[in-house]
């Protein structure tokens, strides 16, 4: 399926720092593949923290314990390879925890019906081209 959009969602999660963010986004995402019976799943993050903490299998932070108890439990029964992308890479994952920050829950299962800046952020991942972050 490599390319294709299968789903793309945004989900108001709350506030908290970057960790909790990171770490709800991955289990959100996580329980979508679950859904949508994906047995063996790739997923790119650029949470360090996240990722230094599925690689000791140990929550660093006793207020996301939680959250990582239940994504522990569902990782159990899955075939799941992390790798780190840098920020410039994950500007699609970027602009779609903006949209649930400001605009809620919403789901897409095609191309069509996502937002057109989201559409193109996908497409250059989807053709491998690089990505460039501008300072401000």
């Amino acid at each position: 399926m490599h390319g294709r959009l299968l789903l793309a969602f945004a989900k108001k999660l709350g506030y908290g720092n970057s960790t909790y963010v990171e770490l709800r986004a991955l289990l959100e995402g996580v329980k979508h593949c679950k859904k949508m019976n994906f047995s063996a799943v790739d997923i790119e993050m650029d949470s360090k923290v996240i990722l230094a903490w599925l690689d000791k299998n140990r929550c660093g932070s006793w207020y996301l314990e939680d959250f990582w108890e239940e994504l522990q439990l569902l990782l159990i029964a899955m075939d799941v390879r992390f790798m780190h992308i840098h920020r410039e890479g994950n500007a699609a994952a970027d602009w779609l925890a903006r949209r649930g920050a400001t605009d809620g829950d919403v789901e897409w299962q095609s191309m069509g019906e996502v937002a057109p800046l989201l559409r193109g952020l996908l497409r250059v991942d989807k053709w491998g081209l690089p990505s460039i972050r501008r300072k401000k």
